[in-house]
């Protein structure tokens, strides 16, 4: 009876000595949250790359790149060559949007605001606006949440379009003599010296448009500035053909020359006086000298 009754105990105490002596396992949900590796990472599952280099770099991009860039430009745009005796330089206004497509490129879309060069031929302003898209390279990684460097270098290069307005002053009637009269023989019913002058010299804008397409090339920096802003510089060459570029103007029916002998520097690069324009022909481009801030995101 007694050794029976010891069976029956070693046989309900073996199975819970079984179990202490096994290693404690855990459950699939606590190793998915202590094995980060092993975890769902949507730029890394399903991808198809290359080679282990090329999956690093989009890895990278994506967890410290950064993906867009809002900027605002101004600026000093110059005219080159002797198109600038037609053409005076003008400053500018403007703007841009970058859309990063690795640590490297970017893709660029900026504008300008109209920018008033003043046109000696005709005596009035011309307003330059123009637009493109850049594909800019940067020198240095464009790191937004690590490694950031003091100066990024980058080269930009890209088509553009240009629009010149030109505001070109038209009498709207012919030339009128002012009649003379003494006051003896004035009568309230007769039109007076005065309002003829008025009336003779009545003035309509006739607004002309040219419209051309160039390349720009360009180098700049940018400077990290507060948290995720920045400031930069930069000189781009915009190769395009001007209104008048390579015409013969010695036909045209120019208004009177609006000279000024006292012109200083400045004066002289923003209001040229006429040129002579007989027996020659005009070449051009244009430069940009660029200041801007923008933020990235």
């Amino acid at each position: 009876m007694r050794v029976l009754l010891l069976i029956c105990l070693l046989g309900t105490a073996l199975p819970f000595f079984a179990n202490s002596l096994q290693a404690p396992v855990k459950s699939s949900w606590t190793l998915a949250q202590n094995e980060l590796s092993s975890a769902f990472d949507p730029f890394i599952d399903y991808g198809e790359f290359q080679d282990n280099v090329t999956e690093e770099e989009n890895i990278n991009f994506f967890r410290n790149g950064r993906s867009l860039t809002l900027s605002l430009r101004g600026g000093y745009e110059a005219v080159t060559l002797n198109m600038r005796q037609i053409y005076g330089d003008a400053p500018f206004m403007g703007g841009s949007i970058s859309f990063f497509l690795d640590l490297h490129f970017a893709l660029q879309v900026s504008g300008t605001f109209p920018a008033g060069h003043y046109d000696s031929l005709l005596n009035t302003t011309s307003r330059f606006v123009h637009y493109g898209i850049d594909l800019k390279y940067y020198f240095n990684r464009q790191y937004l949440t690590k490694e950031v460097d003091f100066i990024n270098p980058y080269f930009t290069f890209g088509p553009f379009w240009i629009n010149i307005k030109s505001r070109i002053p038209t009498n709207s009637n012919p030339p009128v003599i002012p009649i003379t009269q003494t006051p003896s023989v004035t009568s309230p019913s007769t039109t007076s010296p005065s309002s003829n002058l008025n009336t003779s010299s009545e003035e309509r804008l006739s607004l002309q448009s040219f419209k051309a397409a160039g390349i720009k090339a360009g180098l700049g920096i940018e400077i990290p500035f507060i948290k995720q802003s920045f400031i930069g510089a930069e000189i781009s060459y915009l190769y395009t053909i001007l209104e008048h570029e390579n015409q013969d103007l010695s036909n045209l029916n120019l208004p009177p020359p609006n000279y000024n002998p006292n012109q200083n520097l400045m004066n002289r690069l923003l209001f040229p006086n006429r040129p002579q324009v007989e027996g020659y022909r005009f070449f051009g481009d244009l430069v940009n000298m660029v200041i801007l801030f923008g933020v990235n995101f």
